[in-house]
């Protein structure tokens, strides 16, 4: 956005809240919220916005299932029916999605660009959806 002004909130404990505790919550807040940034790209008309095709309720959705049930990755890989053949056209997509798995987060100048988790796996969702 190019923004470089002073911004300002207020905050206070509610009830029994400690105020490290609020401060620190409204630390990080500010900070998801700073380096947050929904990457926009386009060609011609077109333009990719990642919510569009993860939204965070998913993502959140997700993030929950794996907590909760981590056994359902594998039950979800036996019940799958595997192909006759690799490919129905001769075209075969091979999407790489382990980067932040080996610490590969950097794009170019941006040594983060991967780290929102969200926006990593929206990307992911959309390479699949066009394939």
């Amino acid at each position: 956005m190019g923004y470089e002004g002073p911004i300002g909130f207020e905050i206070m404990p509610r009830g029994r809240e400690g105020s490290a505790p609020v401060l620190q919550h409204a630390k990080s807040f500010y900070d998801d919220v700073r380096t947050w940034q929904d990457v926009i790209y386009g060609v011609g008309k077109y333009k990719f916005i990642t919510r569009e095709y993860f939204p965070k309720w998913a993502f959140f959705k997700l993030t929950d299932l794996r907590i909760k049930s981590p056994e359902i990755i594998e039950e979800e890989l036996k019940s799958r029916k595997k192909r006759k053949n690799l490919t129905n056209d001769g075209y075969l997509v091979i999407l790489a999605a382990d980067h932040p798995a080996r610490r590969v987060t950097g794009i170019g100048d941006s040594p983060m660009a991967m780290g929102d988790r969200l926006e990593y796996l929206g990307r992911i969702v959309r390479t699949q959806w066009i394939c």
